[in-house]
């Protein structure tokens, strides 16, 4: 099967709203063990960015290991003419610099990224070394090397496994990112604000394929941060006084929002940051 990058990476609905894939891996449990699991990410991915974070949050750096993709998107088999495909690839710190697909811009390979430790050349690789060959290949993906196993590459399964599973040997096992207490007002704040209108809003602003779309999108998005903003006038973090995975979810949205996301939604932009 020839895969393109609207068919793999990107998809939208006949009114051209983007719908995003689900995640096809995920795990309930995972089994603890120093050097067993790797995480690859792309920093450019605020999915992956939070699953990098719990893993310094929560202090076992030194017992799941990572790698970073390059932040551009490149062809995954060139050599092939008839595949399209693009996704996330793999340089080392000073390989030469990279151009996104359509060749605009040049990207450094600086000391940020982290090959693949089996010597993988682009996300594809790996999923197709673990038996997935129809995709989406995408980040964070945590893999088992023992096994040779995906476990899961969804990220809020990812952030949930890391929370608990390797307290045995983490440098902060009393760190909770998931306190019971405020389980069900977290899952419901995240399933009908966060998550929908932010998190995936500005994704939703980005990759709209049609003008009434977008509007939707926007328009959604500067309302949830609106009603977000005024929640967070009057209580430290979303669950109240604790830090928790929901406002390390939004945190890696909003660092990125003037960057980033802005110039997904230009005309949203000026008129909120106007008024």
């Amino acid at each position: 099967m020839r895969l393109s990058a609207s068919k793999t990476n990107l998809a939208t609905n006949k009114e051209g709203a983007y719908v995003r894939h689900a995640a096809t891996h995920r795990a309930d449990t995972i089994e603890a063990e120093a050097g067993r699991y790797h995480l690859h990410v792309a920093l450019a991915c605020p999915w992956a960015a939070g699953a990098l974070s719990m893993i310094y949050l929560k202090g076992f750096e030194d017992v799941v290991s990572h790698s970073v993709v390059h932040p551009t998107w490149q062809r995954t088999r060139p050599e092939d003419p008839e595949d399209t495909h693009c996704g996330w690839a793999y340089r080392s710190p000073n390989d030469a610099p990279l151009s996104n697909p359509l060749g605009h811009g040049s990207y450094a390979c600086d000391n940020a990224l982290v090959p693949d430790p089996a010597g993988a050349v682009s996300i594809r690789d790996v999923y197709a070394a673990a038996g997935d060959t129809s995709g989406p290949f995408t980040t964070p993906a945590l893999f088992d090397t023992k096994t040779g196993q995906l476990v899961s590459n969804e990220s809020t399964n990812i952030l949930k496994l890391l929370n608990s599973a390797f307290d045995t040997v983490a440098k902060h096992p009393e760190r909770n990112f998931y306190p019971s207490a405020l389980a069900t007002d977290l899952q419901t704040l995240n399933d009908e604000l966060v998550y929908p209108h932010v998190n995936n809003g500005v994704y939703r602003s980005g990759f709209a394929q049609s003008q009434q779309a977008y509007d939707a999108a926007v328009a959604s998005l500067f309302a949830a941060l609106e009603d977000l903003d005024g929640r967070l006038a009057t209580q430290r973090f979303l669950g109240g006084a604790k830090f928790s995975w929901l406002d390390l979810r939004l945190y890696h949205t909003l660092v990125r929002f003037d960057p980033v996301y802005v110039v997904y939604c230009p005309r949203a932009a000026s008129v909120a940051f106007s008024s």
